[in-house]
């Protein structure tokens, strides 16, 4: 998510946080008559080469039609050193036509794209309803989502009457890819450069009453540390005074260009999960502390706050809803802070969702719908403190305890989760 943008950033440049471009371009051709996807697997074993080539900076995924045109260099034959170091590698896209009618595909990297019969001679200038074309890159483990895509081009002989518009002679659609991204930074910092990298986005905020009593509210003090104090990775920590219940927002933020691709776009095809009945649902989970340092993790040896608790703040989406909350996605929370709350936590979240719309894929036989996961972090690092910068994870809270007392506290090592 920043980060994730970091991973999508450096197929371009370095794989790192900093937001250098605004998202990714991928390519694919679409036509009639390739194999179902019931055959994907024993193609991938088979095939000199697939129907999906890659570009190794990251910047494009083209699939072809029937094989035709499909170079047969190694290169595709294998997922090469260059392509598995891209920051996705599982795609699903989805074409919904103004019947209702659904194409789908999902593919890893190496294996064919299978996608075929789209419906022709429409416009497929939205992400979502009647009409409509999508795209989903992320990553295979766990289905985290990196970045949602919308088509902005087709290609054919003779051009289409628009540029997003499927017609018989269109050969090719190109998507371009909003790059959900997320950033600390603290106080009044609007840029902020730290550990080399820039700041992409400014994900949480939090305010607090004045006093229990009072009106108003006072905007949160923060202050950034390094762990351990002689280290060299600086942590945002955010300050939260005792007795006062606080309230506050974890923003996912996209990147991209709101003429080309409106932020409506991207969260109305980002649709949540929220499922009683599987036990599906977005979750906020506060955690231990914890940073990696010489090959281990550390957690404070003492003042661990076990009393306070963080939880969504009036946000329950509707099942099979829009992604955020009045159309923004900002996502609320609210610390419930009690005499006994002091010390230190941490924080991560997790909220399934799912592209579009979750229908059969009839018009190609397609695969159903995945269940993906936009997170606070990825891999193991969700589970670790975020220095605002890097892969994400836990936002790093201290509940009644000065920048002073923050430098005498001993850490030790982590015990578990």
């Amino acid at each position: 998510m920043k980060r994730f943008v970091c991973h999508i950033i450096n197929l371009l440049t370095r794989i790192g946080k900093p937001l250098a471009v605004t998202g990714i371009i991928l390519l694919l051709v679409m036509l009639l008559g390739t194999c179902g996807s019931d055959e994907i697997s024993e193609q991938s074993l088979d095939m000199e080469y697939t129907d999906v080539e890659y570009e190794e900076d990251g910047s494009g995924v083209t699939i072809y039609l029937d094989g035709i045109g499909v170079p047969k260099s190694r290169a595709q034959r294998a997922v090469t050193t260059d392509i598995a170091k891209m920051a996705f590698d599982f795609i699903e896209v989805i074409f919904k036509d103004g019947t209702g009618s659904i194409a789908r595909a999902s593919w890893v990297l190496g294996e064919p794209a299978n996608i075929n019969n789209i419906t022709r001679s429409i416009d497929y200038a939205t992400t979502f309803g009647t009409n409509s074309a999508c795209m989903f890159v992320g990553k295979d483990d766990g289905k985290v989502l990196l970045g949602i895509g919308k088509l902005t081009n087709t290609r054919g002989t003779p051009a289409a009457a628009t540029a997003t518009t499927i017609d018989a002679n269109t050969r090719s659609v190109t998507f371009s890819i909003a790059a959900i991204k997320t950033g600390l930074l603290i106080n009044a910092e609007s840029t902020a450069t730290v550990n080399g990298y820039t700041v992409a986005a400014d994900s949480f905020n939090y305010s607090y009453p004045i006093d229990p009593s009072g009106t108003g509210t006072r905007a949160g003090n923060s202050f950034r540390r390094k762990l351990p104090p002689t280290g060299e990775v600086w942590y945002p920590v955010y300050v939260i005074p005792k007795n006062v219940n606080t309230t506050a927002t974890y923003t996912f933020s996209f990147a991209t260009d709101p003429a080309v691709f409106p932020l409506d776009q991207c969260l109305n095809a980002i649709r949540t999960v929220n499922d009683n009945t599987t036990g599906v649902k977005p979750v906020v989970q506060k955690k231990t502390p914890r940073y990696a340092t010489n090959g281990r993790y550390e957690e404070p040896r003492n003042r661990i706050d076990t009393n306070t608790t963080v939880s969504f703040n009036g946000y329950n989406p509707t099942n099979g809803g829009p992604f955020g909350t009045a159309n923004s996605p900002a996502i609320p929370l609210i610390f419930t802070i009690s005499s006994n709350s002091g010390g230190f936590l941490a924080f991560n979240m997790q909220i399934p969702v799912f592209m579009s719309d979750k229908g059969a894929a009839g018009k190609n036989s397609g695969p159903d719908a995945k269940t993906w996961y936009i997170r606070t972090g990825i891999g193991s690092e969700f589970y670790s403190l975020d220095d605002g910068v890097s892969r994400g994870g836990c936002v790093f809270i201290s509940v009644d305890v000065s920048e002073t007392e923050f430098d005498r506290i001993e850490w030790t090592w982590f015990k578990g989760f």
